[in-house]
């Protein structure tokens, strides 16, 4: 699982609001509920990093391994 929380918090404290990204940023906002839910497209992510600046795709988001059932 991809997880973005690291996108949000960096958002968060750069003051950069949902409605500013798709307001003047061109992120739709399905795009942002994509990113909440871990299903979103590499242009998307383009998209944001370009937003960022200065970040890379490792300061955005964390890869947490699928949890596997044990072989019986």
């Amino acid at each position: 699982m991809i997880k973005f929380d690291k996108l949000f918090q960096i958002l968060k404290e750069r003051g950069i609001s949902q409605y500013h990204l798709y307001t003047y940023e061109n992120i739709s906002r399905s795009q942002i509920q994509r990113l909440k839910t871990g299903n979103v497209n590499v242009n998307t992510l383009n998209n944001i990093l370009n937003v960022l600046r200065d970040c890379t795709l490792d300061d955005i988001c964390e890869f947490i391994p699928d949890k596997k059932e044990e072989e019986e």
